[in-house]
């Protein structure tokens, strides 16, 4: 049990910490730098043009090595962008509190959100973002728990209730005790399974350059060997004079820019949804996004504001039986004044009110408010002669 008031001793923590119930992270859902430039650098083209490049040196045909340069160039491009696309990417996480205050041997203390373990006795106050999950025990705070549950509302939290990793405070300080920690946490859980169940899939245009690169790559070694043959038995040249007219013929035949390329506008793009704070699981998904039609959310507030706002009132034209047309100017007048005698207690009134530039209530007699068996909502204001 941890103690309310000192938090646990730094010898709970070290078997806690033994025991593995520490606050370790989701793991990165972007490559490392090692597996960026590996990517980039041990690939099947490169393969070719370094058997290309060797074959040169060994005949001495330093002035035909040109395209070596190139290559090295395309291969920093591509190792450069997806690193800054990394970088971009690496920031956008559900959980990015990097420092907790906790209470231990009843001191307080500000240490690396990756190093509390369960039972932790924290403080949280406005501004701080939950690295795990805990139960409120002192205290109370208004939480945001959009980014968990899609639920843009605040809700408040008081003593006994339970605070979901990845939620934000907005108002209000509490202490509360942590009782699921790392990957058991309620936001890496949902990291994990988003991750599980998302297969990878290549889009039309990557799976188009996929097919022209491996068809080009299965024909590239037959046609070498036949174009060097040709050179030197049919044509008579001499060994040097046949590896150059080879790689001189093959080289303009890799695609190594064209896939590279592609490459890199996806990548780009990436970096640009992700200083729009868009959360991008795959690259591909920048082409997919240009087929969509119709974009489905299942909660409001994922890609709205939780708010109302009125842009223009349309009066429909309607005749009386009298013959008499309906005054426009008459009924935006009465509309302005009902919302001026009604409360401004529900979104719809406080849209209306900002709409028609309504600073006050409107004195009135009686007002018949909104409800779902009248349908309707009104006041009365009697003659002042009556």
């Amino acid at each position: 049990m941890t103690d309310v008031k000192k938090g646990l001793s730094t010898k709970q923590v070290e078997k806690l910490t033994l025991e593995g119930k520490v606050n370790v992270s989701v793991g990165k859902q972007s490559k490392t730098i090692g597996q960026i430039i590996a990517g980039n650098v041990f690939t099947y083209f490169n393969l070719i043009f370094a058997v290309f490049a060797v074959l040169l040196a060994l005949v001495r045909s330093y002035n035909n090595m040109t395209f070596v340069p190139v290559i090295i160039f395309n291969m920093l491009i591509g190792i450069i962008q997806e690193i800054r696309a990394k970088k971009v990417l690496d920031k956008l996480t559900v959980v990015n509190a990097p420092k907790t205050s906790v209470i231990r041997d009843g001191q307080l203390h500000i240490i690396d959100s990756e190093t509390l373990v369960k039972g932790d006795l924290c403080v949280f106050s406005a501004g701080n973002q939950l690295s795990a999950d805990a139960i409120l025990v002192e205290g109370f705070v208004r939480v945001n728990e959009s980014l968990v549950t899609g639920e843009s509302d605040e809700v408040v939290k008081n003593a006994g209730d339970i605070l979901l990793s990845g939620s934000f405070v907005v108002s209000g300080e509490c202490k509360a005790v942590l009782t699921n920690v790392g990957l058991d946490a309620y936001a890496a859980k949902l990291a994990i399974e988003a991750k599980a169940g998302r297969k990878k899939q290549k889009t039309d245009m990557m799976e188009s350059l996929d097919k022209l690169v491996k068809t080009i790559g299965v024909l590239i070694i037959p046609i070498g060997i036949g174009l060097f043959l040709q050179s030197r038995f049919a044509v008579g040249s001499t060994i040097k004079g046949s590896i150059d007219s080879m790689v001189a013929s093959l080289v303009g035949m890799i695609p190594e820019g064209l896939y590279l390329l592609a490459s890199v506008a996806l990548v780009v793009s990436v970096m640009r949804l992700g200083k729009k704070n868009v959360l991008v699981h795959e690259m591909n998904c920048v082409e997919t996004l240009a087929r969509v039609n119709v974009l489905c959310v299942d909660k409001t507030g994922t890609i709205t504001k939780p708010e109302m706002s009125v842009t223009h009132v349309e009066i429909l034209d309607y005749t009386y039986d009298s013959g008499e047309a309906v005054d426009s100017h008459g009924v935006e007048r009465i509309i302005k004044n009902v919302a001026a005698a009604i409360s401004t207690d529900n979104a719809t009134m406080e849209a209306i009110h900002r709409y028609y530039g309504i600073d006050k209530e409107k004195e009135c007699d009686e007002v018949f408010p909104f409800s779902s068996q009248n349908k309707y909502s009104g006041f009365l204001k009697m003659r002042q002669n009556q």
